[in-house]
């Protein structure tokens, strides 16, 4: 092959899925590139083990010494992403596989301010085709099952008209590039075929790029950080965060539907909606009869018809329940019609459709995948001080058992685990009796959100202390840092970076309220004058924090005018 077979996809289309297999099974080739983090290329044979789909590798970094928050980045997978399909193809034609993508903590975070060519192309198609969205238009092009045959040549050329001449932003530009030396990589082995799965934006820009890049003697390389660790990990992942509705920008719409229309084909798929949206109507003691559900069948048929599908699609069937099951005006628009927040006055029958379709699954690793170590620490912190997961657990900071307890759990509520709630307690640690009531559970999501905490660090103490700082450097005020403190105090977190000290001094600098200054005093001076049960008495970052407090109040004090009547004693508290 002269040139590499470049197949642009969108990411977790089944229709991209069934293209994708039915290629590598076909032609075979030697080396399948699929776009993915490359700096899980070492480790790509844990993808093999026996998870329960949905999982997602997770890249991560962490700064040292504070020098910048962590940042990482999911790549999901479900059995209808093409991507996971490429992936189970490839092993089985025993083909090489590689992950040929950048990882987050390797692109650029430089902000571009160049037009989105994307979203222009995609509003002029839109207005050529009078769809509702661009989810819509997907589903007309490409999901019918009867356009599978001319699919390979229909997506390259709907990709070429959405990419046109545009260069892309910066960060494409530089994850492009990165993609383009790993086929040049591959072509240069003069081996065997080249196979790459990519998105569709990017297929038309590798297909150019690739001839241009150097010789490649060698795989290319990831850079490495001089300041900061990083890794990647398998993490479980939910259904409902494959969801475009969720904020997933590169998710499908209603991923228990995609998952169907997979496993089951478009006609078995209309059918299971129906049956489950019908149970889980009547759950919700929504009204849904047995003749409603007819009606919403014979609807989605003529609505099909009408729109020339084959069978009908994903709006085919929410249009048909929506004209069958409501009766009255709808006070917002229809939830698929468009993305973003759902509109607070949705009809609850069409708020219920969504939330089924988005679905509730969670996946579940194999045991003998690889973990970070935080997940780790958390179960010998946890086993250190005696708690138990699930239980109501009650405790007195006061004494020393309650209070090793109780910096474990403030530390994992700093991390924002699932499964972790205070339900009574006073939010100061010299407040109070010491008491607290805490109620712990295990839900599904609590062990990916352990994996995913690891960007911030190896241990529970190190995690919540670097969590604590990036919520302190991304402080909207002083009230903002004084409660990131109080927090501090209740976790037994005295020591922060030396960064961290320097930047609050700037942060403080900026607080132009004063009525804002006086609450925050009378507790930092408590927490470094008498917060020894905590450690937080006379520590650096309180003496830093009060320090640069007290210059500003007295600064704000001679400028403060005259307050309103709601800020009247908020400004009395601070003189």
């Amino acid at each position: 092959m002269s040139e590499p077979l470049i197949v642009g996809i969108r990411h977790h289309s089944p229709a991209c899925a069934r293209l994708v297999k039915s290629l590598i099974e076909s032609q075979r080739p030697r080396y399948v590139l699929i776009e993915g983090p490359a700096d899980f290329n070492d480790r790509v044979d844990e993808l093999f083990l026996a998870h329960q789909l949905p999982v997602a590798i997770y890249s991560y970094c962490q700064y040292q010494d504070g020098a910048a928050p962590g940042r990482g980045a999911w790549t999901p997978f479900a059995e209808f992403s093409p991507e996971w399909q490429a992936l189970q193809a490839a092993r089985r034609i025993q083909a090489q596989t590689y992950f040929i993508d950048l990882p987050c903590w390797a692109q650029s975070e430089e902000e571009d301010d160049s037009p989105d060519t994307q979203d222009e192309s995609q509003t002029l198609l839109l207005r050529a085709t009078r769809m509702d969205n661009s989810d819509t238009l997907w589903d007309h092009l490409f999901e019918d099952e009867s356009q599978q045959t001319a699919l390979p040549s229909t997506l390259a050329h709907y990709f070429a008209q959405l990419r046109g001449d545009s260069p892309g932003d910066a960060l494409n530009r530089q994850r492009e590039a990165f993609m383009a030396r790993w086929i040049t990589w591959a072509m240069q082995q003069n081996n065997g075929d080249v196979l790459v799965v990519c998105g569709g934006w990017h297929a038309p820009a590798l297909a150019k790029m690739w001839r241009k890049c150097p010789q490649e003697m060698n795989k290319p390389e990831l850079s490495s950080l001089a300041d900061g660790v990083t890794g990647c990990y398998l993490t479980p992942y939910s259904e409902k965060r494959l969801d475009v509705l969720a904020g997933y920008l590169s998710g499908m719409p209603a991923p228990v539907w995609q998952n169907w229309c997979w496993q089951c084909g478009l006609q078995q798929a209309g059918e299971q909606l129906l049956k489950t949206v019908l149970t889980r109507l009547r759950q919700h003691k929504l009204p849904a009869s047995t003749a409603d559900m007819a009606a919403a069948h014979l609807h989605a048929m003529a609505l099909a018809q009408l729109r020339g599908h084959t069978l009908p699609l994903r709006t085919d069937w929410l249009d048909a329940i929506a004209g069958s099951l409501i009766k009255e005006a709808l006070n917002a628009p229809l939830p698929w019609s468009y993305r973003g927040v759902i509109h607070p006055d949705t009809d609850p029958i069409l708020l219920t459709v969504i939330d089924t379709l988005a679905g509730d699954g969670f996946g579940k690793l194999s045991p003998s995948t690889p973990q970070p170590p935080l997940p780790k620490d958390v179960t010998c912190e946890l086993e250190r001080t005696g708690i138990s997961l699930p239980a109501e657990l009650t405790l007195n900071r006061f004494t020393p058992d309650g209070l090793a307890q109780s910096q474990v759990l403030h530390r994992l509520a700093i991390l924002e685990i699932p499964g972790v709630v205070r339900q009574q307690g006073s939010t100061l640690t010299l407040a109070g009796n010491g008491e607290e009531c805490w109620k712990l559970t295990r839900p599904l999501s609590q062990h990916a959100a352990l994996i995913e905490a690891a960007c911030f660090g190896a241990t529970l103490q190190e995690a919540a202390r670097h969590k604590l700082e990036a919520d302190m450097l991304d402080a909207g005020g002083i009230g903002c840092i004084t409660t990131c403190l109080s927090q501090a105090a209740l976790a037994g977190l005295a020591s922060f970076s030396q960064q961290l000290l320097e930047q609050l001094t700037l942060l403080i600098a900026q607080e132009n309220q004063f009525a804002e200054m006086g609450q925050a005093l009378e507790v930092l001076y408590a927490l470094w004058r008498l917060d020894e049960i905590s450690g937080m008495q006379g520590a650096q970052i309180l003496q830093t924090t009060l320090c640069a407090a007290i210059d500003r109040t007295l600064w704000l004090c001679e400028s403060n005018g005259r307050p309103d009547e709601k800020e009247f004693h908020a400004h009395l508290h601070s003189w």
